[in-house]
């Protein structure tokens, strides 16, 4: 079986997990998988510190990197992959994901293009293109939710770490983006272009129609 692997990225506060999960419920779990770069974070005690001892999960470093691009390759290949899920600042039993080797397999991430091996795998690649003060937002709202964080280490995260990590390692790759996508309100515009690309790439005998 052929598979179709999509690429998203784009700053954090972009509106990623938001258009995957839209995705996935399109085309639904027979057709469609997700690979993840939220669960490839390297252990708390294995990441960089900045001035004021602050953890910096924004940078290619902070990853499992050669771990997320094998299992990739996996999946590309057809056999399924086992991993543990990411928590983040949670106290909760991680569980296990089991990532099924589907038609379609989603890629999300934040630096899945300057990774050369994970982007070489990719057939479309797709960044979403939301102006700072929108992402900053977003972000915050995400992790004070879910995350646990308050809302002074939120902004200096944001402004020291993930920031100048989209500039000097997301920005570039637009020039290499099949797709630059605005989403700046609701995603189902760019959902609904997306589903066209990717029925586009499919078989015939795979696409649903």
């Amino acid at each position: 079986m052929e598979r179709v692997v999509i690429g998203i990225s784009g700053r954090s506060g972009s509106g990623k997990t938001t258009l995957v999960k839209k995705l996935l419920n399109h085309f639904g779990e027979p057709m469609i998988s997700l690979h993840t770069m939220d669960n490839y974070y390297l252990p708390r005690h294995e990441q960089i510190r900045d001035s004021k001892e602050y953890l910096n999960f924004d940078l290619p470093t902070s990853f499992h990197r050669s771990r997320f691009a094998a299992d990739l390759q996996e999946l590309k290949k057809g056999f399924r992959v086992e991993l543990e899920e990411y928590v983040f600042n949670n106290e909760r039993t991680p569980k296990k994901i089991r990532i099924q080797p589907r038609p379609i397999i989603l890629v999300e991430g934040l630096f899945i293009y300057h990774y050369r091996e994970v982007s070489d795998l990719i057939d479309l690649k797709v960044i979403l293109d939301v102006p700072f003060d929108i992402a900053f937002k977003r972000r915050l709202q995400r992790d004070l939710k879910e995350r646990n964080y308050d809302s002074a280490e939120i902004a200096h995260r944001y402004h020291h770490h993930a920031e100048p990590a989209y500039l000097r390692y997301i920005h570039p790759y637009h020039r290499e983006a099949h797709l630059v996508l605005s989403n700046t309100e609701s995603s189902d515009r760019v959902v609904k272009h997306l589903r066209g690309k990717i029925n586009d790439l499919l078989t015939p005998s795979s696409r649903r129609t």
